[in-house]
């Protein structure tokens, strides 16, 4: 499987772990952890030498607000700061069905609350759905509402393309400039990418946008 490591874009660039390169130590699929989440910014700084982590939603899964600042008061004595939180599952922001993506966008806020308290800049999501111009229209409306609530709280939105509706950089771009919001932008990964027909012109026409690209090793 791919073993993800995130570069964030800023010069200098700066090496992250992606906590899925670090899963079967932290939420093995059988047994105890090896590592506790609580311990996983000081074991990124002392083993690999890295100074930030990028962490998936469901490794939060039950977590209060007192477990999430644990873990961020942890990354910072550690110097390893929480930058990313990653939703894992798909957020239909552009369902034709209001609830499902009325549920998409409370999910989102709930993610911005807990990038917060972690201390993260960055939340970045998938928006499944049709490629066509009414699926686009839903997403860019849902997503100026997110980004109302994301801007309030000082937390920026990333795409992370997939199948379907954000299979194409350029379609992830039209719906970036549409919102119109400098808190919205891409959090593309090398994986998608060598699926693309030229995936370096795939990573050029999405990096300018991304405040982090997810490296993964295949």
């Amino acid at each position: 499987p791919p073993t993800p490591t995130v570069v964030q874009s800023p010069t200098p660039m700066l090496l992250t772990l992606h906590t899925n390169s670090v899963r079967s130590l932290v939420r093995p699929t059988k047994g105890d952890p090896t590592i506790d989440l609580l311990d996983l910014p000081k074991f990124a700084r002392e083993e690999f030498g890295l100074y930030g982590l990028n962490l998936t939603t469901d490794l939060l899964a039950g977590a209060v607000r007192s477990r999430l600042e644990r873990i961020r008061e942890a990354a910072d004595k550690s110097g390893c700061a929480c930058l990313v939180l990653i939703e894992q599952d798909p957020l239909p922001l552009a369902d034709p069905d209001d609830e499902k993506a009325l549920a998409a966008l409370e999910r989102i806020e709930r993610v911005i609350r807990g990038a917060q308290i972690l201390g993260c800049n960055s939340i970045a999501f998938r928006i499944p759905g049709k490629s066509d111009e009414a699926y686009l229209e839903r997403a860019v409306e849902h997503l100026k509402e997110a980004t109302e609530k994301a801007d309030r709280a000082e937390i920026n939105l990333l795409i992370t393309p997939g199948d379907g509706l954000t299979a194409e950089p350029d379609r992830v771009t039209s719906i970036i400039k549409k919102v119109c919001g400098f808190r919205v932008g891409t959090f593309p990964d090398f994986e998608t990418a060598s699926k693309a027909a030229d995936p370096v012109i795939y990573l050029r026409r999405l990096t300018p946008y991304a405040s982090a690209v997810c490296a993964s090793t295949l």
